[in-house]
């Protein structure tokens, strides 16, 4: 997908309109077409410093309403449904990134978030909106990723944040509107979804670090015989593939780390967590490609990308909790 550019503009959109706890897989798509408004760094969230930082339900629902029709009509659907390509990481992998974020907030924040969802409706339920509405709002994607280069030195993320905006300025406006108590609550609610969204979205190291190829959707490689490009194979495919060989591991994952862990994993900024997920993209999406000068993602680089595919969810997750307490349960 070419990227595009667009005059950035900030746009109440009224919460999608699907049933209270039935959430739908956003389509396969390219990361980069992305999008952001305009400020310099925004205002900080106290203690993170810096510049702050399967079948679904869904298909389930079609099929239970397909009953009065014929058999062999329902028998099409579910056929229909189960050839579907999956969105692996960044569908399944925000709501399990939600799912934890959810056990680890406070009372407090429990209630915020209550109150400012409609009701039925959950922080793993609205995980993948934003990628949901990214056609009707075409100024965010931008917002769901930066473009470091991946031999950039750690350093000011600024010169990659485009004028359109990226992850790492407009998570600071966000927050902030969902701390401010007198902001309409649609406002609170849209700002929520986002947040949620786009902490997950930094983790994908391919989201914070590419090699001018817009974040690995121009390298193509084969995977498991399936001609794509990279960064689809760190969206889903390379998740997918280790759910397949291990059944147990989502379970283990929406468990989030153990508790002695949380507290380290959840530490840092946001400026900690963009330049950790760049060198990520450096030392384990490019590097061991280069090391093998070839484009097939055969066994031995799935099993080096599980390690982090498995510590980014759950950082990602810790950390989400951690940024809604912060914001909501003080």
């Amino acid at each position: 997908m070419q990227r595009e550019v667009h005059q950035p503009k900030i746009q109440t959109l009224p919460p999608p309109a699907f049933p209270a706890g039935i959430f739908r897989a956003p389509p396969c798509h390219p990361h980069h077409g992305r999008i952001g408004p305009v400020s310099s760094r925004g205002p900080r969230l106290p203690g993170l410093g810096g510049s702050f930082g399967g079948n679904s339900q869904a298909s389930l629902a079609i099929l239970e309403g397909m009953r009065a029709r014929s058999s062999l009509a329902a028998l099409s659907m579910a056929y229909l449904l189960a050839v579907q390509p999956l969105c692996g990481w960044w569908a399944e992998g925000h709501r399990i990134v939600a799912a934890i974020a959810e056990q680890r907030l406070n009372a407090k924040a429990q209630a915020a978030v209550a109150a400012i969802l409609p009701a039925g409706e959950t922080l793993e339920s609205v995980s993948v909106w934003a990628d949901e509405i990214r056609k009707a709002r075409r100024e965010t994607a931008p917002w769901h990723y930066i473009d470091i280069p991946t031999d950039a030195p750690r350093g000011d993320w600024a010169p990659y944040c485009p004028a359109e905006g990226c992850v790492m300025r407009i998570l600071p406006q966000l927050i902030a509107t969902l701390r401010d108590t007198t902001a309409p609550r649609e406002k609170r609610d849209e700002a929520l979804r986002f947040v949620v969204h786009f902490i997950g979205d930094m983790h994908q190291p391919l989201h914070a670090g590419e090699r001018h190829d817009k974040g690995g959707n121009d390298v193509k490689v084969t995977f498991e015989g399936q001609a794509l490009n990279l960064h689809a194979a760190w969206d889903g495919k390379l998740l997918q593939a280790w759910f397949k060989q291990d059944p147990e591991a989502e379970l283990k994952l929406r468990q989030g780390a153990p508790p002695e862990e949380r507290a380290a994993l959840s530490a840092g900024t946001f400026d900690d967590w963009i330049w950790q997920s760049q060198a990520l993209a450096r030392e384990n999406v490019y590097a061991p490609l280069d090391r093998c000068q070839c484009s097939t993602l055969d066994e031995a680089y799935l099993q080096q990308a599980i390690p982090v595919i498995r510590i980014q969810i759950l950082r990602a997750g810790e950390r989400l909790g951690r940024v809604l307490n912060e914001a909501l349960g003080q």
